[in-house]
């Protein structure tokens, strides 16, 4: 059931994609590079070799740092970011083709970094043996090719057929994807969530902490990336104000519809999968309601952005 439910998800994606939304975004290549390298390289690298180990040494519990660590594999989401993107008055266009691009690019950097980066728990996974590992790639690729390339391809072919009656009836399209996501979600957790039932009192600080590291990681990569992409030091030329708030929301957030499916895919006999997934589940909502109460205050530092230029122009002129 569970790789059925993941096949709707991603045929839902196909059928709902516009390419022609996407091509006037394709060149800005400056801008893609630092949000797909952000997300993918430079965040799965500090938490694995610098926030890990340091919260390791705190004696943080253990399955949900290993999850912290596959949330910063993840590629960015494909909703949350254009929405909040397009909120706060950012490109949106570029927004929705690093959230595609991103997706699309996640289906084979993220197995590969989850298999690197986060323990088996005694599940297939065996990181020591070298067979083993490259085992483990095939038949991740082998599934993600099956649940997610091979939908989203047929959904795509279905669209010219279809999009005539998509326009018509606007079906719900995004609706029939989350629902499908959440029966995922809470098989993930009917799963093994009994087991931990006598550890109630200590899952509960150690869920507290989770979620404290989480807003915490979030507030360091959106400040990073704000610095990044306006800082004189870093470029001759600071990135637009619409660029810099497309790479604040796109780089930093984290995708749980390709997760979730991800996860189960990669450590599908993992005895600890909830606590694996939980600080994702937990990501996902918090960077929607941290990047809400943000949008005001960047949409005004855009609109001053935006004013002062006029202002230098007509002095110009």
């Amino acid at each position: 059931m569970k790789y059925g439910a993941v096949f709707l998800i991603f045929f839902l994606s196909g059928v709902a994609l516009k390419p022609r939304q996407l091509a006037g975004a394709v060149a800005n290549l400056p801008l893609h590079a630092l949000i797909q390298g952000f997300t993918l390289g430079l965040v799965p690298l500090v938490v694995t070799f610098i926030v890990a180990p340091t919260l390791r040494a705190a004696s943080f519990h253990r399955w949900l740092l290993q999850g912290v660590v596959a949330v910063s594999c993840m590629p960015p989401p494909v909703s949350s970011a254009v929405i909040l993107t397009k909120a706060a008055g950012g490109n949106e266009a570029a927004a929705i083709f690093n959230s595609a691009f991103g997706s699309l690019l996640g289906v084979f950097v993220t197995p590969i970094e989850l298999v690197l980066a986060v323990e088996s728990g005694g599940s297939a996974q065996s990181a020591g043996a070298a067979g083993e590992f490259y085992e483990t790639l095939l038949r991740v690729f082998r599934q993600l090719f099956v649940t997610v390339l091979v939908p989203l391809a047929c959904g795509q072919l279905a669209r010219p057929r279809l999009e005539a009656w998509l326009e018509r009836a606007k079906p719900p399209l995004s609706e029939i994807g989350q629902c499908t996501l959440l029966l995922i979600i809470y098989t993930t957790f009917c799963d093994s969530f009994g087991a931990a039932a006598g550890k109630q009192a200590q899952s509960r600080a150690a869920m507290a902490a989770t979620a404290l590291v989480v807003v915490a990681l979030q507030g360091l990569f959106m400040a990073a990336l704000f610095f990044a992409t306006t800082s004189t030091a870093l470029w001759q030329k600071p990135f637009p104000p619409g660029d810099v708030i497309c790479a604040v929301f796109c780089a930093s957030h984290k995708s749980l519809t390709l997760g979730i499916p991800v996860l189960r895919i990669v450590f599908p006999d993992h005895p600890y999968l909830p606590m694996l997934s939980a600080p994702l589940l937990m990501y996902h909502p918090i960077q929607i309601v941290l990047g809400g109460l943000l949008v005001p205050s960047i949409r005004s530092w855009a609109d001053r952005v935006a004013a002062a230029q006029k202002l230098g122009d007509a002095e110009t002129v």
